[in-house]
């Protein structure tokens, strides 16, 4: 895979706020707040030593992409989609993942092993959507 492991400053949102985000390559087209992605990074060197492959969906989302899947959702055309601004992607801190819903080898060893790392299951209808949130969960970061 070719990324940058540069960090970038981007416009982000937290709790409905505008604020600059640093981010980090997670793949080729995704980026995550910097502390997440190398966590994230470290989680998924882990998953592929177990012959697990992580592969992310979607991370770090611009405010426009965020209104874009706002729209669909209310339109009944999309997923379920936070409000503009209070969406955890805008933060940097939410990834999707590709599990294959929940009784796959890869959700299996998310469930297992995500809060070693800092992460955790946030909506509980959607288990490809995972948060760094190493402060509830007692992973390191």
């Amino acid at each position: 895979m070719v990324c940058s492991r540069k960090a970038l400053t981007v416009a982000g949102y937290v709790a409905g706020t505008a604020s600059k985000v640093r981010v980090l390559h997670v793949s080729e087209a995704h980026t995550m707040r910097a502390d997440a992605a190398i966590a994230f990074l470290r989680m998924e060197a882990a998953a592929a030593a177990a012959g697990i492959t992580l592969k992310v969906n979607s991370g770090f989302r611009s405010h426009e992409e965020q209104e874009v899947l706002y729209r669909k959702y209310l339109g009944g055309t999309g997923a379920l989609a936070a409000k503009p601004g209070y969406s955890n992607h805008q933060g940097g801190i939410a990834v999707d993942i590709q599990t294959g819903g929940e009784s796959t080898p890869t959700y299996a060893w998310l469930a297992r092993e995500a809060w070693r790392y800092g992460f955790k299951r946030t909506v509980p209808s959607e288990p490809w959507h995972w948060e760094f949130r190493p402060e509830e969960v007692g992973g390191q970061p």
